[in-house]
């Protein structure tokens, strides 16, 4: 296996979703955070991911996934920081609003027709044209308030 390209990133959305009681600390938690305490804890480095075509906020999402001695559970997602308005062309960072401040485009599902770009994109792009990748996490750490855990990922885009 050849590695063709290694680059790293954060893992988005691990301070969303659902929540439930921490067993420890009784405290409530999002399970992403709670997952990536047992992560820490259970020295796994290696994670999957998934392509997630039909997930509504955008087509391109890649999910995290990572199988711990509980079960195979998702992190988050890797980060397609930005968009670009279908209309005009505009590219925005979030948060994308709602409606196109360039050529006023509203979309009646609340977002105004966007083509997301960024590094999900390009993985999205990569495994539909048969690369394979690698990723691990490289570390796991609080945000800088103390408040939510963080996790970086080391991803090699492979030849087989």
């Amino acid at each position: 296996m050849e590695v063709l390209t290694r680059f790293s990133t954060r893992i988005a959305g691990v301070a969303s979703g659902e929540k439930v009681t921490h067993p420890v600390t009784r405290e409530e938690v999002y399970t992403r955070q709670w997952y990536l305490e047992m992560l820490q804890d259970s020295g796994i480095k290696v994670v999957d991911l998934i392509q997630e075509p039909t997930n509504s906020y955008d087509e391109n999402a890649v999910a995290v996934f990572v199988t711990l001695p509980a079960g195979r559970v998702q992190l988050g997602y890797i980060p397609n920081a930005s968009a670009v308005c279908g209309s005009c062309n505009k590219k925005f960072n979030p948060p994308i609003p709602n409606t196109c401040p360039v050529c006023s485009q509203v979309d009646p599902a609340t977002i105004f027709p966007v083509d997301r770009i960024g590094l999900a994109t390009k993985i999205t792009s990569w495994l539909n044209n048969g690369y394979k990748f690698k990723a691990r996490v490289m570390s796991i750490g609080r945000t800088s308030d103390g408040k939510y855990l963080g996790a970086s990922l080391e991803i090699e885009r492979i030849q087989q």
